[in-house]
């Protein structure tokens, strides 16, 4: 039938990370599980009775101009746990300066901008007529650039968020994780000393903050938060 198969849509999030200075949080969501049944079984308490995601907020992007929408277009999460990013080892390697990526990440916790209504759109086929050959799936993720532009919208959200965290607790809520890797590159196309940039200051802010920055870390730690739906009509238009 026409349309079947396409029009897959799916909620996207991207996760961003925070140094815990008390180190109170969970070292990672494994863990998490680990000694939260432990604990339950001995005294029928523990975050794990919690939702996961202890707070969130949702927001309505004013670079998102699409009058036919209503309502907030993204939602921010907050975890006591890291979802580890592919670049926490090469953090905890900059932080420790060891030579070696040691795969321990430090306490983090997470706040995680998550897309309401995504513009891209991806399609499922059939890969054969075998009923057991594995569909072909395209979610086409980020394939519409306003998707792009809502979440990088909602790390900067965060990074507002957690700003004013940090003066009302300074001592509970740290530092974002930078992707160090990220960092250099923007550096490198910008002609600066990869090195003092590394190491901080006023253009080390400026690379972090750039769009280009955002953007390109979207695209590396973005995924799905399993709501794909939508991959047909339920009626057609005359």
């Amino acid at each position: 039938l026409p349309g079947v198969g396409q029009n897959l849509q799916d909620h996207l999030i991207a996760p961003m990370q925070f140094k815990d200075p008390p180190q109170t949080s969970y070292r990672q969501v494994f863990t998490l599980i680990v000694s939260g049944l432990a604990r339950y079984a001995a005294t029928k308490t523990d975050p794990l009775t919690g939702s996961g995601a202890e707070a969130l907020a949702v927001f309505d992007s004013a670079k998102d101009a699409d009058a036919e929408r209503k309502g907030p277009n993204f939602q921010v999460h907050f975890m006591p746990a890291s979802m580890e990013p592919p670049f926490t080892a090469e953090v905890t390697y900059v932080e420790t300066k060891a030579r070696t990526l040691l795969r321990r990440p430090f306490y983090m916790t997470t706040l995680i901008a998550t897309l309401l209504h995504p513009y891209s759109r991806g399609s499922l086929a059939l890969a054969s007529s075998d009923p057991f050959e594995q569909p072909v799936i395209q979610p086409a993720y980020l394939s519409d650039r306003r998707d792009l532009r809502v979440l990088v919208e909602g790390l900067r959200s965060i990074r507002r968020i957690s700003a004013e965290m940090r003066k009302i607790a300074p001592r509970l809520f740290g530092d974002e994780v930078l992707d160090e890797s990220l960092v250099r590159e923007i550096a490198r196309l910008r002609d600066w000393d990869v090195e003092d940039v590394a190491l901080g200051g006023r253009k080390r802010i400026e690379a972090a903050d750039s769009d280009a920055y955002l953007e390109e870390y979207v695209r590396r730690v973005t995924m799905t938060l399993y709501h794909p739906g939508i991959s047909f009509q339920w009626s057609f238009a005359n």
